[in-house]
């Protein structure tokens, strides 16, 4: 696994600022594509008790309107509108339920 640095993540998501520090991400290579990982989503399957888990992600980025998020069905980077709340993954139609709950940290980059 590796580890993107601000600097180089700021280039590749083509924004000034991040909302993540170095070290939340991790990334690897499969099938010849980046995998992310997002050290920061937080997981729950209800004590066991929920059909179907939730996630909670928060935005590695953020512009004026987009926010820069991890998947963590797909492990891939998903853009939203910038707000919180649940979102559906733009994953392959083949992951079932796949959705999270988008929410922002405090003291967010402007």
């Amino acid at each position: 696994m590796g580890h993107y640095t601000q600097q180089r993540m700021r280039s590749l998501l083509n924004v000034k600022e991040l909302c993540c520090k170095d070290g939340d991400i991790m990334t690897w290579k499969s099938d010849g594509r980046t995998k992310w990982l997002d050290r920061r989503t937080e997981y729950s399957d209800n004590g066991g008790q929920s059909e179907h888990p939730q996630y909670t992600v928060f935005p590695l980025a953020m512009d004026d309107v987009r926010c820069f998020v991890v998947c963590p069905f797909c492990r891939d980077i998903h853009v939203h509108g910038k707000s919180e709340g649940w979102r559906t993954a733009d994953c392959p139609p083949d992951t079932p339920n796949a959705y999270y709950y988008l929410k922002f940290e405090r003291n967010l980059p402007q």
